[in-house]
């Protein structure tokens, strides 16, 4: 009896067949998997809001940074690594978990990376809606270097003066960003007390946006930070990059919801959005 063999031609139509279902089924395994990256973030930011509560509770106030700048080890003679860090303001008392304050797509920091000074940090875009109120005006724009002075920390660590540049984790998600702009990767301001002129220079204000944690009673829809790394970019009519107006931004209220927003909207108006 003679044996049968496949022949090219079959052989062919198998491996067709194969590259199909794979080109099919890929897309779908990469969705799944961004799908469960982003519920991950989700419920650390919901775990950060709860986390922000009792801070709130236990001091009166809210803290000046979610996790904190480059903590100064004097035990260890050099600046601590983010998995070192004893002086994190949720973390450790109120957050025992390091990697609820760094998102699932966050390439820029390793826990074991001596200081990881993300330098420099810029605020964010200023809204152009804001200017006709002076009070109501975001105090520094996206060419300002982040101090620790502007984040209320007057006595920084490792001797660095108040008016320098603040120096933080990359791990660090929820506090700073990076975003993607004409010019690179940018790291952007996402959590501080005061964003307007009014709340940094003098401390409030009757006429100020009460949207501000630095005020004593800021209503629930204020935003305690948001992730924007799940955008997507394209480039517009002016052929500059900005993201694409789909839902993927996820914005944290003081109210402790997590909602997923539209990523335009919340690069247009960041602390704003919603107003």
């Amino acid at each position: 009896m003679r044996k049968r063999a496949f022949t090219l031609i079959e052989l062919l139509v198998v491996m067709a067949i194969i590259a199909i279902l794979a080109a099919l089924l890929f897309p779908v395994f990469n969705q799944v998997k961004v799908a469960a990256k982003r519920n991950s973030d989700m419920a650390n930011m919901g775990r950060i809001g709860a986390a922000l509560g009792l801070y709130r509770t236990d001091q009166g106030g809210y803290p000046p940074l979610l996790l904190n700048v480059v903590e100064y080890r004097t035990d260890l003679g050099r600046d601590a690594r983010v998995d070192e860090v004893r002086r994190g303001y949720l973390f450790n008392s109120r957050e025992k978990d390091i990697n609820a304050f760094k998102s699932q797509l966050n390439d820029y920091g390793k826990a074991d990376q001596i200081g990881g000074n993300a330098a420099p940090v810029y605020w964010p875009d200023k809204d152009a809606r804001s200017a006709g109120n002076p009070d109501d005006h975001q105090a520094f724009g996206p060419g300002d270097v982040v101090t620790y002075e502007q984040l209320r920390i007057f006595n920084p660590p490792n001797g660095d003066l108040a008016t320098d540049p603040a120096r933080f984790y990359p791990w660090d998600s929820y506090d700073i960003a990076p975003v993607r702009t004409d010019q690179g990767i940018v790291f952007q301001l996402r959590y501080t007390l005061f964003w307007t002129e009014t709340g940094q220079l003098n401390g409030g204000s009757a006429t100020d946006n009460p949207r501000q944690l630095g005020y004593a009673s800021p209503p629930g829809d204020t935003i305690v930070t948001w992730n924007s790394f799940f955008r997507r970019y394209e480039y517009d009519q002016s052929n500059n990059l900005v993201p694409q107006r789909i839902k993927t931004d996820m914005v944290l209220y003081l109210n402790g919801n997590v909602r997923v927003e539209d990523s335009k909207d919340v690069y247009d108006r960041s602390w704003r959005f919603g107003q």
